[in-house]
């Protein structure tokens, strides 16, 4: 879709690119986060649990890893906190 820019051209915006989310991991140092990394590279976004947050936050196109289970498993009756993961929890160094 292209818009009118300011300077009176035009800007594409296009749909966002798919992204990586890691579901699960009890943190980014374990063995398994660090094989996760190695295979998919690092996530964009990291969810505690597999609950109705991380649902709506996966996109049609995302990829989504889990540390254990798969989309299948029941859905956490409670969210996971937003502050599980440190701010550098992306950060796969």
């Amino acid at each position: 879709m292209n818009r009118p820019g300011k300077s009176g051209g035009s800007i594409t915006v296009g749909l966002p690119k798919p992204v990586l989310h890691f579901v699960g991991f009890p943190d980014r140092h374990g063995r398994a986060f660090v094989s996760a990394v190695k295979v998919f590279g690092p996530p964009a976004f990291m969810h505690q649990r597999w609950d109705r947050r991380a649902q709506r936050d996966i996109a049609p196109d995302d990829t989504v890893v889990f540390a254990k289970g798969d989309a299948d498993q029941p859905v956490s009756r409670w969210n996971g906190d937003d502050q599980f993961y440190s701010p550098d929890a992306c950060d796969a160094s």
